[in-house]
């Protein structure tokens, strides 16, 4: 997806870049579980602003992005960039209701009801 050094950024709370070393040393296709963000596919900038292309798996302190001192007195929750305003802090506590919300939006974008559970389930963050 991104060849000029985003990979840090693109790998979530938990995860490491490696991944991406190997796929493009070797052509292969990574499975969904060794990457730490989820990615929302078949989406464009016409469809609804609000809707999340990319979301942390995992809710960290402050999110990834939180600065170390700060860790210590942040909430916990995720990183989520959306289609048109950029990126954003969730706090897991709200976590069931947005996604919830995420996926009526996706429904109304067109996108299957059961992909949209399976983006949000907790199947897919292992």
């Amino acid at each position: 997806m991104v060849n000029a050094g985003w990979d840090e950024s693109l790998t979530g709370p938990g995860y490491n870049a490696h991944v991406f070393e190997r796929v493009r040393r070797t052509g292969e296709n990574a499975p969904e579980s060794e990457f730490g963000r989820v990615y929302v596919q078949g989406l464009s900038n016409t469809n609804d602003p609000e809707i999340v292309l990319l979301f942390d798996k995992l809710p960290t302190p402050g999110g990834d992005h939180c600065h170390v001192f700060q860790r210590f007195f942040a909430q916990l929750g995720r990183e989520v960039w959306t289609i048109g305003q950029g990126d954003r802090f969730v706090r897991e506590k709200d976590w069931p209701d947005f996604s919830r919300h995420q996926i009526e939006l996706l429904v109304g974008a067109g996108i299957p009801k059961d992909l949209g559970e399976m983006y949000y389930s907790e199947k897919a963050r292992k």
